[in-house]
C-alpha cells in the first residue's frame, strides 16, 4: 500500500462546475431520496446505505446513488482523483446512511476535503472520519471504520441497499450483500456484541 501522508489534493470546491451543482438542487436531491422512508409501514425500510469502493465489492447499485447524490463526484472528477497519488481504495472509502432525518457519513480524512462541499449544506448530517495524524495508523482507520458503520446502523431494523442500477437491473440476491466486506466485519462478535 502506498503511503497515505502524500500532498493532499486542491479543494474541491473550486472543482465543482457551478452549471452542475448547486447547494439546493443537491438538498433535493437527498430529499427525495429520503422521501422513500417517509412511509412508516413495517414493510419499509429504516435507511438506505450507500457503500462504495472494495466495501460493497464495486456495486453499481450504489455507484449510482453516489453519482446522483454526489453529482457524478466519481465520474467527473475521475481522472483529478487519480491524479493524486492516492489508491482507489482511499479515495473510495465512503460510506453514506440516509435515514428519514439525518445523514451519516463515513469518509476518511484524504476524501473528506473532496466531499465536504458536496454535502455540507445537507441537513442533520454526522461525520465519522479520523483526523490525518489517527488516520496513519492503518489498523486502526480500519476499526474506526467498523465501529462507525455499526455506530451509524445501530437502532435500524431494516435497511434499504441501492443494488442495481437503472440500466442493468440484477435480482437481489442477500448472499452476495453478506460477503461486502464491511458486511462481513459487522457480523463479527467483537463489532456487534
Amino acid at each position: 500500500m502506498t503511503s497515505r501522508t502524500r500532498k493532499r489534493p486542491s479543494s474541491a470546491r473550486r472543482n465543482i462546475q457551478i452549471e452542475t451543482f448547486s447547494p439546493f438542487v443537491s438538498g433535493g436531491r437527498l430529499r427525495l431520496v429520503q422521501s422513500q422512508l417517509h412511509n412508516r409501514s413495517t414493510d419499509d425500510a429504516d435507511a438506505i446505505l450507500c457503500i462504495s469502493g472494495i466495501d460493497s465489492r464495486y456495486n453499481e447499485g450504489t455507484t449510482e446513488l453516489f453519482n446522483y447524490l454526489l453529482f457524478g463526484f466519481f465520474e467527473l472528477r475521475k481522472k483529478e482523483l487519480e491524479k493524486s497519488g492516492f489508491e482507489e481504495e482511499i479515495i473510495d472509502d465512503i460510506i453514506i446512511l440516509i435515514k428519514r432525518n439525518e445523514v451519516h457519513v463515513y469518509c476518511n480524512p484524504i476524501n473528506y476535503h473532496y466531499l465536504l462541499p458536496y454535502v455540507s449544506h445537507w441537513r442533520n448530517i454526522r461525520f465519522h472520519c479520523m483526523t490525518d495524524s489517527e488516520y496513519e495508523d492503518e489498523e486502526a482507520a480500519e476499526e474506526f471504520k467498523i465501529h462507525s458503520f455499526v455506530a451509524m446502523v445501530t437502532n435500524c431494523r431494516k435497511i434499504g441497499i441501492p443494488y442495481s442500477t437503472s440500466g442493468s437491473v440484477h435480482s437481489f440476491d442477500k448472499m452476495v450483500v453478506e460477503k461486502w466486506p464491511i458486511i462481513q466485519a459487522y457480523a463479527l462478535d467483537e463489532y456487534t456484541g
